[in-house]
């Protein structure tokens, strides 16, 4: 079954374009632990933990003519390589460099 987007959810969908951005974006740095980690071994660990929570596998896919409320749907595409990606800062990698990335 689909859960339909609420009026707020689809008002920031529907009001979202090239000029007016609508999406939240972070960037977190974490202290790797001793034994040290990996970008596999966190892709592994998402692989194997996203079950549990549905809604990141899933999509917004439109109502035709816009009748009703868009809907969330499975993402038969989904890969999580495309969410979870590994980027570099050149040395000495500051807080100013990551801020300009």
């Amino acid at each position: 079954m689909s859960d339909r987007l609420t009026a707020l959810d689809a008002s920031f969908l529907y009001m979202e374009g090239p000029t007016t951005p609508m999406h939240v974006g972070s960037v977190m740095v974490f202290q790797p632990p001793k034994g040290g980690f990996d970008h596999d071994r966190l892709v592994s660990l998402i692989t194997d933990r996203i079950c549990l929570v549905p809604r990141y596998r899933q999509c917004v896919r439109e109502v035709p003519g816009r009748l009703a409320n868009p809907v969330w749907v499975d993402d038969e595409d989904f890969d999580v390589t495309y969410h979870v990606r590994r980027s570099a800062l050149p040395r000495p990698g500051s807080d100013e460099q990551l801020q300009e990335f």
